[in-house]
C-alpha cells in the first residue's frame, strides 16, 4: 500500500479464483529489538454454499431469496397493520360526544379518565 507501507489489503481481483490466501509473517534477519501487535481483518460479502464437490458457490439460492421476501413482507405487513392501528388510536384521543346529547344543550361537560397507564 503507498499510503500506508505497513497495511496489506487483498481485492477481489488479486484472490480471483482463489479459495485461500495465506499471510505470513517472519522474522528479519537483522538484529533489531521491536514490539508490535498485529491484526487481521478478514471482510467477506455473498451468500455461498458448498456444494458436492466441496467448492462454494453463490448460484441458485433460492431458499434465501425465499426467506428475503419473506421476511420483507412480513415486514410490510406489519408496518401496515401498525399504521392502521395508529390512526384508530388517533380517533379515540378526540372528544367523543355522548349519544344523549342535543344540540339545544348550553352546558358542555369534559370527563378525564385516568387508567394509571
Amino acid at each position: 500500500n503507498e499510503k500506508d507501507p505497513y497495511s496489506l489489503f487483498f481485492n477481489n481481483t488479486r484472490i480471483k479464483n482463489h479459495h485461500t490466501a495465506v499471510l505470513g509473517i517472519r522474522k528479519d534477519q537483522k538484529k533489531v529489538h521491536f514490539t508490535d501487535d498485529y491484526s487481521l481483518r478478514v471482510f467477506m460479502s455473498g451468500c455461498y454454499y458448498l456444494d458436492e464437490n466441496n467448492e462454494w458457490r453463490s448460484d441458485n439460492l433460492i431458499t434465501i431469496y425465499a426467506t428475503l421476501i419473506t421476511i420483507y413482507s412480513l415486514f410490510i405487513f406489519i408496518f401496515i397493520f401498525a399504521a392502521m392501528k395508529d390512526r384508530k388510536d388517533v380517533k379515540k384521543l378526540m372528544m367523543t360526544p355522548l349519544l344523549d346529547n342535543k344540540k339545544s344543550d348550553k352546558y358542555f361537560y369534559e370527563i378525564i379518565v385516568f387508567t394509571g397507564m
